[in-house]
């Protein structure tokens, strides 16, 4: 509780209090999935390919063809 931990470092303005805070993103993105799963979220876990092969969708995508040039003249109208 930062009003909390004002008194006890004997602040009056809290602005002084919050220059020593620092956001530990892990502990807010803790708070957020243990809120999100309260809620009725799904757990979801990350899966990670530690094979080193590539990707099957990386070679599936055909390559996009290159640009044609435009004729620069105008064209007859």
């Amino acid at each position: 509780n930062i009003h909390v931990a004002k008194d006890l470092l004997n602040h009056s303005n809290i602005q002084t209090t919050m220059s020593y805070i620092e956001t530990d993103h892990d502990q807010i993105r803790a708070v957020l999935n243990e809120r999100s799963l309260a809620q009725g979220a799904v757990a979801q876990t990350r899966k990670v390919d530690y094979s080193g092969s590539p990707q099957e969708a990386a070679h599936s995508r055909p390559a996009l063809p290159r640009p044609t040039q435009r004729n620069s003249s105008p064209s007859p109208q």
